[in-house]
């Protein structure tokens, strides 16, 4: 398993477009527009219209993936840098980094919120399919509530891959350290 997820985070990284710190030229403004992106593509995913948007249009669909996969190859690079940083000079903040990233890299990740809003464009599929049976419903079971807990539901996993762009700025220094 760690052989096979070392060679699909090796191929993830050309992606990433490391080129050399050049201060807001480099990949620290790079980032940055990948962050504006991020979050001009995760306002519109945590509403149900947005979902609804998500589902049904596939030029949006092609957006979300193409950022998911650019924060992922950042992420990963992150982590194979503070690896390969580990194993010359161990220090407690690069192995508390390196803890960090891995929770991410493994638990957290970036790709699978693809596999989240398949899932959810099913649902609301589904929830668009029985309007006229839960329209007049109460509580729990009623369209409005379901729209709502699907917005909660988006709005965790966004949250997640928001606490990924927060991780990897926050350790940033290490992508450029020589």
């Amino acid at each position: 398993m760690k052989k096979y997820l070392l060679v699909l985070i090796t191929a993830a990284v050309p992606i990433l477009p490391l080129r050399a710190n050049n201060g807001e030229n480099g990949i620290f403004k790079d980032f940055k527009e990948l962050t504006h992106k991020w979050y001009f593509v995760s306002d519109k995913l945590v509403t149900y219209r947005g979902l609804s948007k998500y589902c049904g249009d596939p030029t949006f669909q092609d957006e979300v993936k193409s950022v998911l996969k650019e924060i992922h190859a950042y992420d990963s690079a992150l982590y194979i840098r503070v690896s390969s940083m580990i194993k010359e000079e161990p220090s407690k903040e690069l192995k508390k980094t390196l803890r960090q990233i891995g929770h991410l890299e493994h638990k957290l990740n970036a790709l699978s919120l693809s596999k989240t809003l398949y899932s959810e464009c099913h649902n609301q599929r589904q929830l668009e399919r029985e309007y006229k049976k839960v329209k007049n419903y109460f509580g729990a079971h009623s369209f409005d509530n379901q729209i709502v807990v699907t917005e909660v539901f988006l709005k965790k996993h966004v949250d997640r891959i928001n606490k990924i762009m927060e991780n990897i700025e926050d350790h940033f220094h290490h992508l450029n350290a020589d």
